[in-house]
């Protein structure tokens, strides 16, 4: 009796006329109920079919409700997928292994995020998935690795070790490159091929320097759905920092080296100096990732060769 009280009750120095069902046999079904009245609030504040955990739990005004029994309710009943519609490819794919994180690894834009939503924020769902199997005829595959603080879904190559040998700093990034963008309604791709003109080779053909090029250039950010490139890495200090650094932390490159992305790296006039570039590496002696900066771009090793990364720009306003 006394738990009934509890969640039924209004809630204490409450006055006015109640507009909510207050009998309930089960504390579960009242919370049920709070979720289902949030999320149709939620739809019609936002004029949307479709709605976040946060956007609905943002509406609650009631002070007595427990608020994470109410999130969780709203997240429950946001993963009925006659609620939410996530292509179920997604589900083992991002939606799980976002929603295994601890809260701090799930924060995107200064939010909390599911993997519900992240899923849902995905622009084109076709485009990201066949950009995940592109590689599969070459046994590499596109797994989770990070949310980052740029909005962006990040997923990683699944190999332990680069691929690609022999390859130098360019042809690596030629390999890699990959733009995924909006022209009208259109959904188009640009290779590495098609996004860098090559100026210079040497006498087998291979890249010695490039360029952007102006196909390139001509392409507004704010159309590109997802790009795969390098991992990034930097020297901050005494330390390593961005994608790589974070992604090897003793379990790649112990055999091999890869091509890295610095865009630190830089012309005076600002420009990307293909010139240089940074290559990575395991050191199981020292136990740390070990890098060095390339000043020749014809620099090549059978032992050298690359990784890469998709980064999915993230809309959760649709």
């Amino acid at each position: 009796m006394v738990e009934q009280q509890t969640y039924n009750a209004l809630p204490e120095g409450f006055e006015g006329k109640q507009k909510r069902r207050t009998e309930f046999d089960s504390a579960e079904e009242k919370l049920a109920y709070d979720a289902d009245g949030l999320i149709a609030l939620a739809k019609k504040t936002y004029s949307k079919k479709i709605v976040t955990v946060n956007e609905a739990f943002d509406l609650r005004s009631r002070q007595d409700d427990n608020p994470e029994n109410l999130r969780l309710a709203i997240a429950i009943k946001l993963k009925n997928p006659e609620q939410v519609e996530i292509d179920e490819r997604l589900i083992a794919l991002v939606v799980e292994p976002i929603n295994a994180l601890p809260e701090d690894q799930r924060i995107v834009n200064g939010e909390v995020r599911s993997g519900e939503e992240v899923a849902r924020a995905i622009p084109d769902v076709e485009a990201f998935l066949a950009e995940v199997n592109l590689q599969q005829k070459d046994g590499v595959l596109l797994d989770f690795f990070e949310l980052n603080e740029s909005g962006q879904l990040v997923m990683k190559d699944d190999c332990k070790e680069a691929y690609g040998l022999g390859e130098n700093a360019l042809q690596a990034r030629i390999r890699q490159t990959r733009i995924v963008y909006k022209e009208g309604d259109q959904t188009k791709v640009m290779t590495g091929e098609e996004c860098f003109n090559v100026t210079r080779k040497d006498k087998e053909g291979r890249p010695l320097e490039m360029e952007l090029s102006q196909a390139a250039k001509t392409i507004d950010p704010q159309s590109i759905l997802m790009a795969r490139g390098l991992p990034t890495l930097k020297r901050d200090g005494n330390k390593h920092t961005e994608e790589y650094a974070r992604m090897n932390t003793g379990q790649l490159e112990r055999s091999k080296i890869t091509w890295t992305e610095d865009d630190s790296l830089v012309n005076d006039d600002g420009s990307p100096d293909f010139s240089r570039a940074r290559y990575a590496y395991w050191d199981a002696y020292r136990e740390y990732v070990r890098v060095r900066v390339c000043v020749r771009s014809d620099v090549r090793d059978a032992g050298l060769g690359s990784r890469g990364v998709l980064r999915v720009n993230l809309n959760f306003e649709s």
